[in-house]
């Protein structure tokens, strides 16, 4: 993404960040937006309000201790919260963010075919919200396709602090505000 001078959001996991501290201070360094995953992974609309106290709570006072401030957004592991996870992520003052378009490149593991499902979708939405995880090698490799081809069409990729100006804790947001 830097080298393509692109923004994006990462959404990230406690375990991941506690396994590699320097990457988070290197994404947060490099200017791109940070938001919470959970500590662990779970899905939030199974959990105990003190275990989702935290898994939120937790990791956003992980991701604050390292990059300084607190995230704004949560990304729900599989997209899953309901009410009890809804006040949790509103008490520590964040918006849930989901998606619009799912590349299913957790499971294609296709370079290819995430840059197809892209290319297809994008258009049926204004301002969509595109999921990718950036730990596996092959959705790395299309990032960089998929900002051309989107710059190709005369869309402009950008981090959810352009599509989200002022981000309400507790909403619900899949496409741009």
């Amino acid at each position: 993404f830097e080298k393509q001078k692109a923004a994006a959001t990462f959404f990230e996991m406690g375990n991941s960040i506690d396994a590699a501290p320097d990457t988070t201070r290197l994404v947060a360094a490099s200017g791109f937006e940070i938001g919470n995953h959970s500590s662990t992974h779970p899905d939030l609309a199974t959990l105990s309000t003190q275990t989702l106290k935290t898994e939120v709570g937790g990791n956003s006072d992980r991701l604050s201790k390292l990059t300084g401030r607190r995230p704004m957004l949560l990304r729900p592991p599989y997209g899953d919260h309901n009410d009890t996870a809804d006040k949790v992520i509103t008490d520590n003052n964040m918006a849930v963010i989901n998606w619009s378009i799912d590349t299913n490149d957790w499971q294609t593991h296709s370079a290819p075919k995430t840059l197809d499902k892209i290319s297809k979708d994008v258009s049926i939405y204004t301002g969509p919200i595109t999921l990718m995880h950036d730990i596996h090698e092959p959705t790395v490799a299309a990032a960089e396709c998929v900002i051309d081809g989107l710059r190709a069409k005369g869309l402009k990729p950008v981090g959810l602090h352009e599509m989200i100006a002022r981000p309400e804790a507790g909403h619900v947001y899949e496409t741009a505000d």
